[in-house]
């Protein structure tokens, strides 16, 4: 039987969520949240309330609670989740939209739009010397020279300087929709020593940011920036020294936060995964998924969505299930890029 808990009761559910799916994070997105729990597993959500639609948010994929649980069963929860939000007594969503990317599915629901998703990752638990020995060769020697040449990394405090990082690279990519300050100030209050701010500098000038959230589980690559031409390998160099920081934390695992299987040739992605990719111990395999839960709200609000980017000079494309569609349906008529 699945049931909504609105307060964790079990402190040996709490241990085993990542940072996405502990209470400080959830509250740092909306106020209603929570976990759907049974005696197998845990799922944490939050609610998103935009323009009278209520779309439900799934932080992490459904996380085991013992060894050797079926597929199967995890979809049988999956399927419960799907029922009690369609009932709409215990809580009231018009959709389950594509969770976080860092999330990866072993199963989904009946009845649910999929795609391939995948999360690169990198076992922080081998030797620092291990770890680095396994980068891609152009990621080592970039790093190399980037220490070399007095690229140096460096934590910090300051949320206005990590906004504007990420508002600048996110800006020059055209995307209208980055964190605020506000809600990095509210995530560093909720998370505390959980999250990290780095930055690396050359000569005194920031050359890109990073923004880590981590616990006893694992961390995760959670948002990026840089400057339009930043220094040669300072970002690889950053990585490197988030991940040697996070091993003398005992972080066990550093996941870079997301990778799509099918990129539908857009050379913005490919050079985002190829650049995590180099870094990886190994590559998380699932799927990524969404469940309409009341189609007729979802398309007036799908189309309140594309009245604002054209208002904005921009053009709404949908998720990552509608961008892969598109992509196979080019495919198909053989319009690849």
């Amino acid at each position: 039987m699945v049931e909504i808990q609105r307060q964790l009761q079990d402190k040996s559910v709490a241990e085993k969520l990542y940072v996405f799916g502990t209470r400080e994070f959830l509250a740092s997105k909306s106020t209603d949240h929570g976990w759907f729990l049974s005696k197998d597993f845990a799922l944490p959500f939050w609610v998103d309330r935009s323009l009278a639609f209520r779309r439900l948010v799934f932080t992490t994929e459904t996380i085991c609670l013992r060894e050797d649980l079926t597929v199967e069963a995890e979809k049988q929860f999956l399927d419960e989740i799907v029922g009690i939000c369609e009932r709409g007594k215990d809580i009231r969503v018009d959709l389950i939209a594509t969770p976080q990317a860092n999330a990866v599915f072993r199963a989904v629901p009946s009845g649910s739009e999929c795609i391939a998703w995948g999360s690169y990752i990198v076992d922080l638990t081998k030797p620092e010397t291990a770890i680095f020995d396994a980068f891609h060769a152009k990621h080592r020697n970039v790093i190399r020279k980037a220490s070399a040449d007095g690229v140096t990394i460096t934590t910090t405090r300051d949320t206005a300087l990590i906004y504007g990082s990420l508002k600048e690279t996110m800006v020059r990519q055209r995307l209208l929709f980055f964190p605020s300050k506000s809600y990095l100030d509210e995530l560093q209050r909720q998370l505390d020593d959980k999250i990290t701010f780095y930055i690396a500098l050359r000569e005194a000038q920031l050359q890109g940011a990073a923004v880590v959230v981590h616990n006893q589980v694992g961390a995760f690559y959670y948002y990026g920036g840089s400057i339009e031409k930043p220094y040669t390998g300072s970002l690889n160099l950053m990585q490197y020294e988030i991940m040697r920081d996070l091993k003398r934390k005992n972080v066990p695992v550093y996941d870079l936060m997301g990778a799509r299987i099918t990129t539908g040739g857009d050379s913005k992605i490919e050079g985002i995964q190829r650049f995590k990719s180099r870094f990886a111990s190994s590559m998380r395999r699932g799927y990524s998924f969404r469940r309409i839960i009341r189609p007729v709200k979802h398309r007036i609000f799908i189309s309140a969505v594309k009245a604002y980017f054209a208002l904005k000079g921009s053009q709404y494309h949908g998720d990552v299930i509608d961008q892969t569609r598109a992509f196979q349906l080019q495919t198909m008529n053989g319009d690849t890029p």
